[in-house]
């Protein structure tokens, strides 16, 4: 029953193809780089199918063939067992394209909470499945393809950006607010990390986004701003918060291809600042922050949080480490009163478990007196 379903599935296949020579047939094919489908025209630049055509060391099942009679792709129908390696060796050695159709023969799961008619059971299985491959959309099961994404000048594949505009309730004062989040394929994006094309967008979406400085992450970065209580909505709230995500709901979103990371990344000089991507050429991040930024005078390494109002109350960073080692100190001592409190406590019992046995000792009795 195999060999007999290759070979309908063959003819079903090679009778599309004809049809489609000169015009198009799209297959849907998962792309093995990047989580996502794309489709492929299976007889683009074919002029010819050839069947199980005798190629050096290996005869595929269908060969397509340009007017020059070279070999553009290779076709294999895959039904019981997987086919031969020498035709995948001979695909990547000569630099020719090959896809695979998986067609699976009647499983014994088929035929459950039914009444057995074997016979005519699995021809009608067979039908099925060839019903479907004539007429059914081709998905892809195995190919050598190349990733169908656009690429940069230097062939490198590029990113799929989305960015999104979403309504939330701010964490301060509970309003509504729209807000900015991306992604890179499967990656987070902050706006901070967004083309200037992006931040375009979001901001004629309704987004603010300003350059603020947030205690949490003692430095200054592009965030999103709520236009009640002028309050940033940190990293921590657009991405990971569980309680404010329940209530997000999106508005608008934009996607686009690129730019891609290899061609955009630089390399600063100052070796503890490391790699950047820069999309608006202007440098290291890492050296425009020092050089803009107002630092503290207690604390080299962070931007001074408030200048007016450390001058007052003293330093912000200052007041925050004093008010840690308060609370640590604190907690340092319930902790000491706490075991000190179960220590005395194990005292006692002890010293009342000794007294109860020095009681039963002195009011035990001998047996002879007993009787």
């Amino acid at each position: 029953m195999p060999g007999a379903l290759h070979e309908q599935a063959l003819d079903i296949l090679q009778e599309r193809i004809e049809g489609a020579l000169g015009k198009e047939l799209v297959a849907q094919v998962n792309c093995k780089e990047y989580h996502e489908t794309h489709s492929v025209d299976l007889v683009r630049d074919a002029a010819s199918v050839k069947r199980n055509l005798p190629l050096p060391g290996c005869r595929p099942d269908l060969a397509l063939l340009n007017e020059a009679g070279e070999v553009l792709s290779l076709i294999e129908v895959v039904v019981s067992h997987a086919p031969e390696r020498n035709v995948h060796r001979y695909a990547i050695e000569h630099g020719i394209q090959i896809v695979e159709f998986h067609l699976p023969p009647p499983q014994e799961t088929d035929y459950w909470n039914r009444k057995r008619r074997k016979a005519s059971d699995e021809a009608i299985l067979v039908k099925r499945s060839l019903e479907n491959f004539r007429s059914g959309p081709l998905l892809v099961d195995d190919h050598n393809l190349l990733c169908q994404r656009p690429r940069c000048d230097a062939n490198h594949p590029l990113p799929l950006r989305t960015v999104h505009v979403q309504v939330k309730d701010c964490w301060k004062c509970d309003k509504a607010l729209k807000v900015a989040v991306g992604t890179k394929d499967e990656e987070n994006l902050c706006p901070g990390d967004f083309t200037p094309d992006e931040r375009e967008f979001a901001r004629q979406n309704g987004v603010i986004l300003q350059t603020r400085f947030s205690a949490t992450a003692g430095q200054r970065y592009l965030a999103n701003v709520c236009g009640q209580c002028d309050q940033i909505q940190g990293q921590f709230y657009l991405f990971m918060d569980p309680y404010h995500d329940a209530y997000r709901y999106g508005v608008v979103e934009r996607k686009e291809y690129g730019p891609c990371d290899e061609c955009a990344r630089r390399y600063c000089q100052i070796p503890d600042h490391g790699e950047y991507i820069d999309h608006e050429d202007q440098g290291c991040p890492m050296c425009r922050y020092l050089a803009e930024s107002v630092m503290c005078h207690h604390r080299q390494d962070r931007e001074c949080f408030y200048p007016g109002t450390c001058q007052e109350q003293g330093c912000y960073f200052e007041r925050r480490e004093a008010s840690q080692r308060t609370t640590a100190l604190e907690y340092e001592q319930v902790r000491r009163a706490e075991e000190s409190h179960r220590q005395e406590q194990r005292e006692q019992q002890d010293r009342e478990w000794a007294e109860f046995n020095e009681w039963l000792k002195a009011n035990r009795k001998d047996p002879d007196e007993r009787a």
